[in-house]
C-alpha cells in the first residue's frame, strides 16, 4: 500500500472519485468529515497524507480565522488543498504552509500522483514538525515549498 490519506471532501460524488482514484494508486484512503477529524487521525498514525477541500465562506477570500485554521491543520499532517475558489489564483500553497493548492477542475489522476509524490518525500526524508516561540510551524528536513517545486 502506497500510504494512507485522509480525504475531506464535502461533494459526495468527488468524495467517491477522489477515493476511488487513490485507491486505484495504492492508497488507503479514510473519509474524513472536518478538519478536526483529519487532525485527530492524523495524531493517531503517523505517515498519513490529508487531501481536503477548501472550505469557508467566501469565494474571493480567506478570513484570518480561515488562515489559521488551515495552517494548523497543515502543521498536523502534510495537506494538499483542492478547490474551486477564485481566492486560489492569489494564494500560494506555501504561505498557508500547504503541500500544494490544486484548482478545480482537476485531473484526479494528477492528484494521485501529487499525493504519491508526497508520501515519497514523507518516506525518504521524514517530516518533524515543530512550532517555534510565536507558534509557526517550522518543518525540519521537507517543507510545502520544496515539494512544492519536486
Amino acid at each position: 500500500m502506497a500510504g494512507r490519506i485522509l480525504l475531506l471532501e464535502n461533494d459526495p460524488s468527488l468524495r467517491d472519485l477522489f477515493r476511488d482514484v487513490l485507491a486505484e494508486h495504492g492508497h488507503g484512503v479514510q473519509v474524513c468529515s472536518s478538519p478536526i477529524h483529519v487532525r485527530t487521525l492524523a495524531d493517531e498514525e503517523s505517515g498519513s497524507v490529508a487531501v481536503v477541500d477548501a472550505w469557508g465562506a467566501s469565494q474571493q477570500a480567506l478570513s484570518e480565522e480561515e488562515c489559521r485554521e488551515i495552517r494548523e491543520l497543515a502543521r498536523t499532517v502534510p495537506t494538499i488543498m483542492v478547490t474551486g475558489r477564485t481566492w486560489a489564483e492569489t494564494v500560494r500553497a506555501e504561505d498557508l504552509g500547504l503541500v500544494a493548492i490544486v484548482r478545480k477542475p482537476l485531473d484526479v489522476f494528477a492528484l494521485g500522483d501529487l499525493v504519491a509524490q508526497s508520501h515519497r518525500d514523507l518516506a525518504r526524508d521524514g517530516a518533524r514538525i515543530e512550532q517555534d516561540g510565536d507558534g509557526r510551524a517550522e518543518v525540519d528536513r521537507i517543507g510545502p515549498a520544496r515539494w512544492l517545486r519536486s
